[in-house]
């Protein structure tokens, strides 16, 4: 709630136990680049597979080593933002 204040309709939330029909349209408007006007999302690991989508700023909790390889290729994922930051932090 604390996010939707300040960011309203550009703030999502994700993780692998919407529904399916919800999971679609939520994954529909984060790859849809001339439409994903997303400037927070909210998500668990399921973010890090089968979504082709870039973030400038990705932050995380500790993680194996392989998912954060896998989160880290989210950030910056086509090469177009030279301030793009990985952070990693200890929960």
């Amino acid at each position: 709630l604390k996010w939707r204040k300040k960011y309203g309709d550009k703030v999502m939330c994700y993780h692998s136990q919407f529904i399916m029909l919800d999971r679609n349209k939520k994954e529909k408007i984060l790859t849809d680049p001339q439409n994903n006007q997303i400037q927070l999302l909210i998500s668990t690991q399921a973010i890090e597979d089968s979504l082709d989508i870039s973030f400038d700023i990705m932050i995380s909790e500790c993680a194996p080593l392989d998912s954060l390889i896998q989160r880290a290729g989210r950030c910056n994922r086509y090469g177009k933002n030279k301030d793009s930051k990985f952070i990693i932090f200890n929960s």
